[in-house]
């Protein structure tokens, strides 16, 4: 019973992703962001995230900060798994901000991109456990076209694209 409860009122969020934009909507409220996928962290042995997003990009100056972007790789979308997951991560808790308890929310990843040969199960599993390792409950990796919130809220997935893979 407890199960069904929480299903029925965990957040779903949407994220659209590709090497230059990360788009995140918690579908539940509305609530969207679009930031550029870097990560600002300090520079030395202890590295601490410092900022995200579009604020970590117009840190790019300072020298003693690196930004990163994770997800910048000619041969794959996740170039830094440890970086991407600390990224996401951090964005999540934005998008899901307004409750002081949250049920752990279902992911719906889309990556932007559409290489040659499809996606291996390397990178399929790799999405799942990004999404897994920012606090997800449930992974849902969709290819094709944008979803609509009426779709995302109920989980269908109907026509103009495919589900990759699925984790509880």
């Amino acid at each position: 019973m407890l199960t069904w409860i929480l299903d029925n009122f965990r957040p779903v969020i949407y994220v659209r992703l590709n090497a230059d934009l990360i788009f995140i909507k918690n579908v539940n409220t509305g609530f969207t962001l679009s930031e550029t996928p870097v990560i600002a962290l300090s520079k030395g042995q202890l590295r601490k995230i410092i900022a995200v997003g579009n604020e970590a990009k117009s840190m790019g100056s300072h020298q003693s900060v690196d930004v990163v972007n994770p997800f910048k790789h000619p041969g794959m979308l996740i170039s830094d798994f440890i970086i991407a997951e600390q990224l996401l991560k951090t964005l999540l808790r934005k998008a899901m901000s307004e409750k002081y308890f949250a049920p752990s929310p279902t992911v719906v990843f889309q990556p932007s991109i559409n290489p040659e040969g499809g996606f291996t199960q390397v990178e399929i599993r790799s999405f799942h456990d990004l999404s897994f390792g920012a606090g997800a409950r449930k992974s849902i990796l969709w290819h094709g076209r944008e979803l609509r919130d009426d779709e995302l809220r109920e989980l269908r997935f109907e026509g103009g694209g495919t589900i990759l893979g699925q984790a509880p």
